[in-house]
């Protein structure tokens, strides 16, 4: 086998953070109701909204680097005074972070993490716990 070109690319750890593609991928979701919608978004044009019960979207990151502190945020509303929405990461190595929203416009939430000596994933995710609508957008990470 003779090989005269390779091309190597290297993928982003996360995206889809602005939902601006107009698709959930590759984001996976459980629960009640997670759609992209063309309303309310607090940049863009578009954003996550999860309605009905108990519901979540969660993206599963791989090409961490072990032993390293990296932040994970976004913004979120809820629809009623109330409500509440959580930005988290889970399953890199430590125990399990979250931060909570309940504004009724858009507010800025994130938590840091440092994965562990051998873990090069982590499992983020945008979880509401309750009945309700709740709308979430510009979901970032950042290594620090």
């Amino acid at each position: 086998m003779q090989v005269d070109y390779v091309r190597v690319y290297k993928l982003p750890l996360f995206s889809n953070g602005d939902f601006e593609s107009g698709t959930i991928y590759p984001w996976t979701t459980w629960g009640g109701g997670s759609s992209v919608v063309s309303t309310d978004a607090r940049t863009g044009s578009r954003c996550i909204r999860e309605t009905g019960g108990e519901t979540s979207i969660e993206q599963y990151l791989t090409g961490l680097t072990p032993n390293t502190t990296y932040r994970f945020g976004g913004y979120a509303k809820v629809s009623t005074a109330g409500q509440s929405v959580s930005i988290g990461v889970k399953n890199f190595g430590g125990t399990a972070v979250n931060a909570t929203i309940g504004t009724t416009s858009y507010s800025n939430a994130s938590v840091t993490f440092t994965t562990g000596a051998n873990n090069t994933s982590a499992t983020v995710y945008f979880y509401k716990p309750l009945s309700g609508t709740v709308d979430g957008d510009d979901f970032y990470l950042e290594k620090l």
